[in-house]
């Protein structure tokens, strides 16, 4: 099946989460780009197993890009622009050290 893109607008800056997944399993997320931040991360996975988040890039203002909650494992970030971020990931209690994402920042 083709990729098929989703593009999701809103008529008002909107400060939750951009986007959230939960419970799902191989996960793929190419050229994520919200135009607004907020003091929520930019996107939440709960409960992901599998996922290769690639080519994002967060907008000025950022907190977190990333959350992972609820065990989310093995989470592959590629050529994505953090730049901007303030932080790249944080985790919830249960995700300890955010192992769950490679390739490590040194």
């Amino acid at each position: 099946m083709p990729d098929t893109p989703v593009v999701v607008c809103t008529d008002k800056p909107d400060y939750r989460p951009a986007l959230t997944c939960d419970d799902v399993q191989d996960l793929r997320l190419d050229a994520f780009q919200p135009r607004t931040a907020g003091e929520e991360p930019l996107l939440v996975l709960h409960n992901v197993h599998g996922a290769l988040i690639r080519g994002c890039v967060a907008p000025s203002g950022t907190t977190a890009f990333l959350r992972l909650q609820a065990k989310s494992s093995a989470i592959a970030m590629v050529a994505n622009d953090l730049r901007k971020a303030r932080k790249r990931m944080e985790c919830d209690l249960v995700t300890p050290d955010c192992d769950a994402v490679s390739p490590k920042r040194p």
